[in-house]
Formats: C-alpha cells, structure tokens, sequence
C-alpha cells in the first residue's frame, strides 16, 4: 500500500500562512456579512447565551455547574459567544490549509491538484458547514483526521499514528457526549485488520483507552459536583436505531437529489477498484463507507444532518483516501473523467442551493443574495440592544436566552440559575437595573405586577418580550 507523504509545514509554513489567512478571512467576512442579514449559525442558542452570561458574571465552567454541555465545544463558544461559528472557522482554515498542501503533496496530476481543493473550499455546502453548521464543522474536522492517522498507522506501523488518532477520536467526546459510539467503527477496523495477527487487543486497548478515560473522568466530576449523573448517563448511552436507520435511509431517498453527484463519484471509484478483492478486507473500504457509518451515528443519537454535511464530509474523506486509492484506479489515465466528476458536483451543488434546497440550506442562498428577512431576530437584536446600557439584569434565562444570545453589553446577568437569583425576586430593584421577562411567562410564575412597582422608570415592550427599568 502507498505510503503518502505528510506536508511538511518547515518547508512550507509561507504558503501554509497565505493559505491559512486568506481563508480564515474568506470565511469570516462571509459568516459575519449573513448575520448582518440575520441569518445566524445553526446552534442551540441557549448554550451560547448561558456561556455569555457565564463569562459576563465572572463563571468558569466549574461554579457554571454545565456539565450537560461538552467541555470543548463549551469553551468553543467562550471567545465570542454571539458569534458561535468563529472557532469552527478558524479550525475549519487551518484544517482546510493543511488539506491543500496535502493534495499537493500527494496527487499526481495537475488538474486534480486545482479543482479538488476549488471544490472543497468553494462548494455552498463547505461554506454552510464551517459559517452556519460549527458543531457539525468540529465534528467533521476530528472525525476526518482520526481516519487520516488511522491510515497512516496501518501503513507505516508506526505508534505515533496510532496515538495520535487515540488522543483525536477521544477528544471528540468532549464536542458530543454521543460519539462514544463511535468506538464501534475503531473495533470494526481492527477487527478486519488485525485479528490474524493478535495484536488486536493491544491496538484496542490503545486506541480506545483515551476515549475510555475521558468519558469516566467526566462521570467522576459530575459526581464530585454533585451533578446529574443519570441526565448523563441517558444522553451518552441512549440510541434510537430506528431514527439512525431512517437518517441514513433518507441519504438514497429524501435527499439524493441534492447528493448523488458525490455519490456517483463513490461508485465510479468503487466500480474501478471493486476488482481488486482485499480492498473490501482492508481499511480503506472502511474508510470508504466512513461518511455513511458516521450519519447512522449521529442520526441515532438525534442529531439531524444535512445534505451539505454529507457532501463536506465525503470530499474531505476522499483527499485522505485518494493517495491510496489513485494508483489502483490509475488517476493520471482517468484525470479528465476526475476532473469532469468534480467540475460537476460544484456545478450541481450551486445549482441545488439555488433551486432545491430547503429549511436553513435554503435560507443560506437567500441570505447570501441579501433577500433573508427574519422578524424573530430582528426582535431579539432589538429588545438586547435595550439592554445595553444597565450594570446589571434580572431574567429568567431558560425562557429569554433568545434575546440574552445577542446581548452585547458588559453589564451582569442574574438568572434563573444564579445563587442570588430567589433574593433578587424579593427586592428586584436593589440588586439590578432592568428586569427582562417573556410576556408568555405569566403573573402565576414571577408575580409581574408586585414586580413592575420596583421598576418606576418605566418599560420597553416588544411583541414577546419586556424590559422594566429603574432608569432612563
């Protein structure tokens, strides 16, 4: 098997810099020019807005007690919670830098070398994945690289590969309680691999031990802090096969139109080396069908994926392969046809954007077109921009994380889950200078009328939301 070549950074760090900056601003100057049309990333808002309030009130993850939240994808959010998507942008250029020197590193031919990267970066899908999709872009990144050094261990052998795909699989956890899981993949892929040799035990034990440690060591600081152990326990072993069956189900059906250009590229590959029969007994077939084991994964563990995440998925999984797999379909002979394959899944995925995506997919075409108009928003930006200017706010923020999402003042934030919050009821207007509750909340839950008698400056009111105030 091929052994590939790792781009070496000393001798291109210049060209990986340009790269690396000229993406990273690509994709920033994008993402921040859809939210200034309101369209923002696809996230739990409530997650970034409890970071915020975290960081404003002096929190760390600890005294947060948000232990239902993955410690990297929390810290994630932590540099700029109002802009949820700017940590997965700047992974997603230095990932996206370093594929690129790897593609010119590792194929042969010069019009694969320009148009597989064009196609990576350019593609609407690979730009809605790392601007609008950053749990997903995270997830993609890791996944992606823990195959890349899986590969490069079973070529060279080489512990180095084999730890550094341990410590990169285990990491995952702390971006989705749920890609425990995932192990089921690592023990298919020694199992095809090295159950001949009887060294299978020792390359699971490695392998999977990191993965192993983090998950008990988080148990043992829920249990430490006196958090929800069994809230935990449900969200990392709990699976629904049948909505992870119906989610890969839905790849040859409800979504194919917009996916099977990728996936007539799979099948003239696997139709070129199928010939060769210990392709399907290596790991590379493994590899192969990685992007379709993954959506069963996160299908089954609730999490909706999209067309856009296949596809960003499955490119990024075939430059990790195609040094292996290029001399067994002989990519300098079938460069036009490679060529022509991707020219056209960049053709077809503008052109699905334009006509047939739908739900968040399609608002991303027409945000990018400045048509996007969201009245949610535009009353959340509006009723934080009231907020702006008080030192502190009193809110229940399971119920207002909306508008607490987009607060971007310095003032601290007394929620339902802060040690003063019951005092602050009892006297409201001493401890804070605005109160913000939901209309929808009730008088049954928060007695607003005793409460409004503390704030006589008077309110702003929006279609959903209230601010009461003791000052101008």
């Amino acid at each position: 098997m091929k052994i590939t070549k790792f781009p070496s950074l000393k001798e291109n760090w210049l060209l990986f810099l340009l790269l690396l900056g000229i993406l990273i601003c690509f994709y920033l100057f994008l993402s921040q020019f859809l939210m200034e049309q309101n369209f923002y990333p696809s996230v739990d808002s409530q997650i970034p807005s409890r970071v915020l309030s975290d960081k404003l009130n002096g929190k760390g993850f600890l005294e947060a007690d948000s232990f239902d939240i993955p410690l990297f994808l929390y810290y994630s959010y932590w540099i700029y919670p109002q802009w949820p998507s700017l940590f997965s942008i700047i992974l997603s250029g230095i990932v996206f830098s370093f594929l690129i020197l790897f593609v010119l590193a590792n194929f042969k031919t010069r019009l694969v070398r320009i148009c597989l990267p064009m196609v990576l970066i350019f593609s609407p899908s690979s730009l809605f994945v790392v601007t609008n999709q950053p749990l997903m872009a995270l997830i993609i990144v890791f996944f992606s690289f823990t195959l890349y050094f899986l590969l490069e261990f079973y070529t060279t052998q080489r512990v180095f590969y084999l730890f550094m795909a341990a410590i990169i699989f285990g990491l995952q956890f702390y971006i989705q309680f749920q890609f425990f899981w995932l192990g089921i993949l690592l023990i298919l892929f020694f199992v095809v691999n090295y159950t001949k040799t009887g060294l299978i035990l020792n390359y699971l034990i490695t392998m999977l031990f990191p993965l192993l440690f983090f998950v008990l060591s988080w148990f043992f600081l829920v249990w430490i802090f006196e958090g929800d152990v069994g809230l935990l326990t449900r969200e990392i072993f709990e699976l629904d096969f049948q909505n992870g069956l119906k989610c890969l189900g839905d790849c040859f059906q409800e979504n194919l139109k917009h996916r099977w250009p990728v996936m007539l590229l799979y099948l003239f590959i696997l139709l070129r080396i199928g010939k060769y029969r210990t392709f399907f007994r290596s790991p590379l077939f493994i590899t192969f069908i990685s992007p379709f084991i993954l959506i069963f994964i996160l299908g089954s563990t609730g999490n909706k994926t999209t067309s856009s995440v296949f596809i960003t998925l499955s490119l990024i999984n075939l430059i990790i392969l195609f040094p292996y797999l290029g001399p067994l379909i002989n990519e300098k002979r079938n460069k036009i046809i490679i060529m022509l394959f991707l020219i056209f899944i960049l053709v077809y995925d503008l052109f699905s954007f334009a006509v047939m995506r739908t739900g968040k997919e399609e608002d991303f075409f027409i945000a990018l077109k400045e048509d996007f108009r969201d009245t949610q928003i535009e009353e959340y930006r509006e009723v934080a921009s009231q907020l702006e200017g008080f030192s502190s706010i009193l809110t229940n923020e399971s119920i207002t994380f909306h508008v607490i999402y987009f607060y971007r003042g310095e003032g601290k934030i007394i929620t339902d889950g802060s040690s003063i919050y019951r005092t602050t009821l009892a006297n409201p207007s001493y401890f804070t200078d605005a109160f913000l509750y939901k209309k929808e909340e009730g008088k049954k839950k928060l007695d607003i009328e005793r409460i409004a008698d503390d704030y006589p400056k008077g309110h702003f009111e929006s279609e959903h939301f209230v601010i009461l105030k003791t000052k101008e």
